[in-house]
């Protein structure tokens, strides 16, 4: 870790891990890509036409699925990064 990496970690490192996982996990990482991945494939699929989606009642309950579970795994993926991440970044900072 250079001087400022290090500086870096340490003003992130007062959030405490449980407030880092939340923020850089949950709310940096998890809904943005969540919500990307959504729309993304919605119009990929659906060959960029928003009226298709909204005309088709099946299409319609398959994106509010998508959209369900995008938003619950997305961000549990990126809590449990974020973790993996605080402690490869504090051993780091402690290695030093």
């Amino acid at each position: 870790m250079n001087p400022k990496q290090r500086e870096k970690w340490a003003r992130i490192r007062r959030l405490g891990k449980f407030r880092y996982m939340i923020i850089y996990g949950i709310f940096f990482w998890g809904l943005p890509v969540a919500i990307l991945y959504v729309f993304i494939t919605t119009f990929l699929d659906n060959n960029f036409s928003i009226q298709q989606v909204l005309q088709s009642a099946l299409l319609r309950r398959l994106f509010f699925a998508k959209v369900f579970i995008s938003l619950t795994l997305f961000p549990t993926c990126g809590f449990a990064l974020s973790w993996w991440l605080w402690d490869y970044n504090e051993k780091k900072y402690s290695d030093e």
